[in-house]
């Protein structure tokens, strides 16, 4: 056949549709795999925030699909085709600017959404999603709500998990850091608690723990470490302060167990390293506090506990004498919803303690 411009055009043309007909079309009207047992089909207010999930561009910078050699959120559980079964279109995406949300729900709290929504920085200093803050009230409350499908029911299961535990930890909150402090320590398991720090407390290590504390916990707990972070004005319960309490492992410069204070003679909350450790590594369920497992090696969690008890606890082995007028009276605790909070309000508040050095008290 005389290769003439006609047949040209013709043979690449029926070449594309057939392209078309054999990648496109085709699949979708043989592949209708059976919903997998994790699938769960989507809520009235879950599908309207998938459609701003759609309609803002979240789909351009995160994927949605868990890859078998994928670490960190949802790892061990690779997607599978019945898990899309009621995705119309699917939308996994062929980027990863930021990371999966395929098995996101549950893994942090509403509240930590919706800081995140707000501003990004709020809740991980260092990231480059563009904040939007623009959707504000019902349609806010719906992305979050199909952000916490992700994963399908165990993604579902462990968002109410989280919502769950939240009114607990609120209620021993408002009753201060002593209080607060003990029951956490016993949320965490026993071995924990005695466990020493293995990275001693060197100028190196505290140097390296600064440098994550910037980049991973600023926003919620604040440059001076007291939970005065830009997030705090919509996290419920709110960031630990945790120059209200004291450090109660190794002594820095010598490396000995340090001086382990008593509640409920002394008033004050203590902590030590292996408590943050677990806290670090597993999060703090209930609270915008998240798990770090997946982020942070082993040394860079112990190091940052190093950094928090020296800087922000007071490494000490003397009997405290501190504030004790502070530390015996409740947090300051405004229950607040972050659909009530005023954006004005938090960002002049932010600029002011930036710029003066201080907290209002």
């Amino acid at each position: 056949m005389k290769m003439t411009p006609f047949v040209i055009v013709t043979g690449s043309t029926l070449i594309l549709f057939g392209v078309i007909l054999a990648n496109i079309a085709a699949p979708s009207w043989v592949f209708r795999p059976l919903p997998s047992a994790n699938a769960a089909p989507y809520t009235p207010l879950q599908l309207e925030g998938r459609a701003l999930y759609v309609k803002n561009g979240c789909v351009y910078c995160h994927s949605q699909e868990t890859r078998p050699m994928d670490w960190g959120v949802g790892s061990g559980e690779a997607a599978q085709p019945g898990d899309y079964a009621y995705d119309s279109p699917h939308l996994i995406g062929s980027s990863r600017t930021g990371p999966d949300l395929f098995r996101e729900g549950g893994y942090h709290t509403d509240d930590w959404h919706w800081a995140h929504f707000e501003n990004p920085r709020y809740t991980r200093p260092q990231s480059i999603m563009p904040s939007f803050k623009y959707i504000r009230g019902h349609e806010r409350s719906a992305l979050i709500a199909y952000v916490q499908c992700l994963g399908g029911r165990r993604g579902e299961s462990r968002a109410e998990e989280q919502g769950s535990l939240k009114p607990r930890l609120i209620a021993y909150y408002a009753k201060g850091p002593a209080d607060n402090v003990a029951y956490l320590n016993k949320t965490i398991p026993k071995q924990w608690l005695e466990m020493p720090n293995p990275v001693p407390a060197s100028p190196g290590s505290i140097e390296r723990g600064r440098v994550v504390y910037a980049a991973f916990c600023t926003g919620c707990h604040g440059a001076y470490g007291d939970g005065r972070g830009a997030a705090k004005p919509y996290l419920n319960p709110p960031p630990m302060d945790f120059t209200l309490v004291q450090a109660s492992g190794a002594n820095p410069s010598s490396g000995q167990r340090g001086f382990h204070f008593n509640p409920s003679k002394n008033k004050v909350s203590t902590l030590n390293n292996g408590a943050i450790y677990y806290a670090v590594l597993y999060g703090l369920p209930g609270s915008a506090m998240p798990a770090f497992k997946g982020q942070l090696e082993s040394e860079k969690i112990w190091d940052v506990g190093n950094y928090i008890g020296a800087s922000f606890m007071a490494w000490k082995k003397q009997e405290y004498k501190g504030r004790y007028d502070e530390l015996a009276r409740s947090w300051d605790f405004v229950p607040c919803s972050a659909v009530r909070v005023a954006q004005t309000n938090a960002g002049r508040n932010t600029q002011k303690w930036q710029t003066q050095g201080r907290h209002p008290g």
